[in-house]
């Protein structure tokens, strides 16, 4: 196992986010995601409507970006590859990543990409 797969290995779900974020916000791409919070009855992220919407959602003069991150292991719900399948069947830009994209810059040159001028006109 390569150095770079034992750190991916180690990342969680949660350091994955706060990077992508942070590198979002440093580009100066606006970003949206729903934080959960503590209940009585556990963890819940309070929303109106469909559940498995992205974990993300990135904008920028590129574009706008709409990716699920996930630990090295993790994978999607029923929930999530429904709205994979529907964002991406409506031309929409929808990624999974994991540690293992950020540890290669793969997440940082896409988030770079959006934060570029596309229309010169």
């Amino acid at each position: 196992m390569s150095a770079r797969d034992l750190l991916a290995a180690h990342m969680s779900e949660d350091q994955l986010l706060r990077a992508v974020l942070e590198h979002a916000t440093w580009l100066g791409l606006l970003t949206h995601h729903c934080r959960p919070a503590r209940t009585a009855t556990g963890w819940r992220t309070p929303i109106q409507g469909t559940r498995g919407f992205p974990d993300l959602a990135i904008a920028g003069p590129g574009g706008l970006l709409l990716p699920e991150t996930k630990s090295a292991s993790g994978s999607l719900d029923a929930d999530q590859r429904r709205w994979r399948d529907v964002l991406l069947a409506s031309g929409q830009r929808w990624r999974l990543w994991k540690p293992q994209q950020w540890l290669s810059g793969e997440i940082q040159e896409e988030l770079q990409a959006l934060a570029k001028e596309t229309n010169h006109g």
